[in-house]
């Protein structure tokens, strides 16, 4: 049902794919969230999408609406005296684990994430909590470096200033000669050989 008619959200693969909490199209009753409770979630599970676009994963954060997510999306309510949310996070971000996703992926015109069980006994390394903290730090410096580049890269535009002191000329002035070319010969070879020796320069179309 809409929002109007429901008091708890339906959490889809768009929440997780954009990362936006705040976005809602379905809501639920009390008495069908109270059936469905088992799907609800709670502030620091990670999401992960199990259906079309795979391995996505967002973290709840700590404001967000109650609700429940639905079919396309997986629960992972992690044991924080062992491991940590970023550390997961980026961890199941890696190329490794996408990969090992994407292999073990069913399914043609839409693929589907295998199964809760073979998530659970995915194999990942597991240091220690403080380990995994400097993993994260070092890989939190690293995206920012890369987001620093991106936005140095995006705003620089070079420019110089005219002084109005310098001579105005014609381009034709200081070009010896500047002319278009003209149209290829009929009697020409996509290839070379002896009597084709001479190469001729387009556009590309």
């Amino acid at each position: 049902v809409g929002k109007e008619e429901g008091d708890y959200k339906v959490y889809e693969q768009g929440n997780v794919i954009n990362n936006d909490f705040m976005r809602g199209e379905y809501y639920l009753t009390k008495n069908k969230f109270d059936k469905l409770k088992r799907f609800e979630i709670n502030s620091g599970d990670l999401l992960l999408t199990c259906a079309g676009t795979l391995g996505r994963i967002a973290i709840v954060p700590k404001t967000f609406e109650e609700g429940i997510i639905n079919s396309v999306l997986m629960r992972i309510r992690i044991n924080e005296k062992r491991i940590s949310h970023k550390y997961l996070i980026y961890l199941l971000q890696s190329d490794k684990i996408q990969n090992n996703i994407s292999e073990r992926s069913t399914g043609v015109a839409l693929n589907n994430l295998f199964s809760t069980k073979e998530l659970k006994a995915l194999k990942i390394p597991l240091p220690p909590l403080e380990v995994q903290e400097k993993i994260v730090e070092e890989v939190e410096s690293y995206q920012n470096i890369l987001e620093g580049s991106r936005k140095v890269v995006k705003s620089y535009k070079p420019s110089f200033k005219i002084d109005p002191i310098w001579e105005i000329v014609e381009l034709g002035d200081v070009c010896g000669k500047l002319f278009a070319g003209g149209d290829a010969p009929k009697n020409k070879s996509k290839e070379k050989t002896d009597q084709f020796n001479i190469p001729i320069y387009s556009n590309g179309l």
